[in-house]
C-alpha cells in the first residue's frame, strides 16, 4: 500500500449546456426553499464511493459528458446554497434555528468534477476486498481511499452542491467518488441522481426516472422529529478521541439466514435489514458491555427510515430528504442477554411506528453516553448499486468515512454474491476488537 499513488485533475465546473437562469439571490424568485427535513442536514456531507472493476472507454470523459445533461435535469442541484444578505446581519451564531434562513439558489453555476488515476490495481486495495481493517486514519489504506473522492472543507457556504472524482485504475476499472451536501438531496435522491447521469451516459435520451422539481413538488412535508434533531445537534458536538477503529466487516449468509428462519418460526419473518442489524446491534452491545459492564445502562439503536412509501405516488422522482431518525430503546442487558428474535422484534415495532405524521412527535429520550449509541443507516435500497455506466453494476458501494471525525456509526452498503451482507462500522478502538470477536462467535442458540 506504501506505493499507491492518486494524481487528480485540477476541478472543473460542470454546468447544464442550456444557458442558465438569471441568478436570484431572493428565496421568492428562482431558488429552491428547504423543507424541514433539509434544514435538519445542512453542514453535514456524506461521501460514497462506486467500485467498478469492468472497464469502460475513458469513464472519467464519458461521466462528465453524461453529467452536464443530467444537470438539465436537475438544475437545482448545479446551483449553491445560499442565505439572504439582511438575515446573515441578524444572525446569531450558534443559534439552533440557523438553518432556517438557508434556500438553493439556481445559479447554474455548476458540480465540481476532477478526473484522477492511478498506477494500482483495484486488487489491490484490501478495503475492496471485504477484509477488516482495524488501522487507525493514518494508515495508507485510510489515506489512500481519501483520496478517491473530493471533500468539503466545510459543507455550507457559497460551494459546488455536488464533488465528483473518476479514479481510474491501471487494470481497467474505476471508482466514482460522490461527495455531496446532505441538505439538498439524501441518499435515495442522490442515488437516483447518479443513476440519472449513468442513463444518459449509455445513449439514454432521458433519465429512467424523471425528477421532481423540489418547488413543485405536491408533499406535506413533516417537520424533523426531535429525535432527528436532538441526535444532529448531538453529532455536531460530538468531539470523538483520536483512536477511532474502521472495520470492514462482512455478516455471513449463513448467519443472515438462521435470524430470519428463527424469526419466522416466531410469527414474522425478519428483513435482511433487521437480520443484520440485530445481530449487529446484539454483538457491538456485548463488546461495549465487555469493557464497561453495566446491564441496566440504556443502549439506543437510532436507524435512518426512508419516509418515501409513507407518503404514497406523490413523492416518485422526489430527490430532497425524506427521512428521519427512528430509535429502539432497551438496556445493554437486555440486547446483550436477549434471544436473538426478541432483538429483531424491537426493531420490528420501531419500524413499524413509522408514519406521517405521527413519528414526528415521538417523545424525545436523552442519550448522554455515544458508548451506548449504536447508529445504523442502510445503503442496499438507495440505488447506488445499481448504477451502469456500460459495463455493469459496481461491485462494491462504500461509505467513505473520512478520518477520525463524527459518532461511532454502522453503514450496511449491500450484499455479497453469496448472501452476505457488507458493513463499514466506525467504533472506539477499545471495542473494535471485542465487537470482532463477538461477530465471529455470534450463533442464534
Amino acid at each position: 500500500m506504501s506505493g499507491m499513488l492518486v494524481r487528480k485533475s485540477s476541478p472543473v465546473l460542470v454546468r447544464p449546456p442550456s444557458p442558465p437562469p438569471a441568478t436570484t439571490t431572493t428565496a421568492g424568485g428562482d431558488a429552491i426553499e428547504l423543507s424541514a427535513c433539509d434544514k435538519a442536514f445542512v453542514g453535514i456531507p456524506n461521501t460514497a464511493l462506486l467500485v467498478f472493476t469492468k472497464p469502460i472507454h475513458d469513464p472519467a470523459e464519458r461521466i462528465k459528458r453524461a453529467l452536464a445533461h443530467a444537470l438539465v435535469h436537475y438544475r437545482p442541484l448545479a446551483g449553491r446554497l445560499l442565505r439572504p444578505a439582511d438575515a446573515d446581519a441578524d444572525d446569531d451564531a450558534g443559534s439552533e434555528d440557523e438553518a432556517d434562513d438557508y434556500y438553493i439558489a439556481c445559479t447554474g453555476e455548476g458540480v465540481s468534477f476532477v478526473a484522477a488515476t492511478t498506477a494500482s490495481s483495484i486488487d489491490d486495495v484490501r478495503f475492496f476486498n471485504r477484509s477488516i481493517d482495524t488501522s487507525d486514519s493514518s494508515s495508507s489504506t485510510r489515506l489512500f481511499l481519501d483520496d478517491l473522492a473530493v471533500y468539503y472543507p466545510t459543507a455550507d457556504g457559497d460551494r459546488p452542491l455536488v464533488l465528483l472524482q473518476v479514479t481510474d485504475f491501471s487494470c481497467g476499472g474505476f471508482v466514482l467518488g460522490v461527495t455531496w451536501n446532505h441538505a439538498a438531496a439524501d441518499g435515495a435522491g442522490m442515488g437516483q441522481f447518479i443513476n440519472a447521469v449513468a442513463n444518459l451516459a449509455v445513449g439514454l435520451p432521458s433519465p429512467s426516472v424523471l425528477p421532481v422539481m423540489r418547488q413543485g413538488a405536491v408533499v406535506v412535508h413533516p417537520a424533523p422529529s426531535p429525535s432527528l434533531l436532538d441526535i444532529d445537534r448531538h453529532f455536531r458536538s460530538f468531539h470523538p478521541p483520536p483512536d477511532m477503529a474502521f472495520l470492514d466487516i462482512v455478516v455471513p449468509s449463513s448467519t443472515v439466514g438462521r435470524v430470519r428462519r428463527r424469526s419466522a418460526g416466531q410469527g414474522r419473518t425478519a428483513t435482511m435489514f433487521e437480520a443484520v442489524t440485530a445481530v449487529l446491534w446484539q454483538c457491538r452491545t456485548r463488546a461495549v458491555m465487555s469493557v464497561k459492564p453495566d446491564p441496566g445502562a440504556p443502549t439506543v439503536l437510532c436507524f435512518s427510515a426512508d419516509l418515501r412509501r409513507h407518503a404514497g405516488a406523490k413523492l416518485d422522482g422526489y430527490y430532497g430528504n425524506f427521512v428521519t431518525l427512528q430509535r429502539a430503546v432497551s438496556t445493554s442487558g437486555e440486547v446483550a442477554g436477549g434471544d436473538i428474535v426478541e432483538v429483531v422484534k424491537m426493531i420490528q415495532h420501531a419500524k413499524d411506528r413509522i408514519q406521517i405524521p405521527a413519528a414526528m412527535s415521538e417523545k424525545k429520550q436523552k442519550q448522554e453516553d455515544l458508548d451506548r449509541l449504536f447508529l445504523v443507516t442502510y445503503w442496499r435500497n438507495l440505488g447506488f448499486d445499481q448504477v451502469d455506466f456500460g459495463g455493469g453494476k459496481p461491485a462494491r458501494v462504500l461509505s467513505c468515512m473520512r478520518g477520525p471525525v463524527g459518532p461511532p456509526v454502522n453503514i450496511i452498503t449491500g450484499n455479497g454474491d453469496d448472501g452476505s451482507c457488507n458493513v463499514l462500522s466506525r467504533c472506539l478502538k477499545e471495542h473494535a476488537q471485542p465487537f470482532l470477536h463477538q461477530l465471529a462467535t455470534f450463533t442464534t442458540t
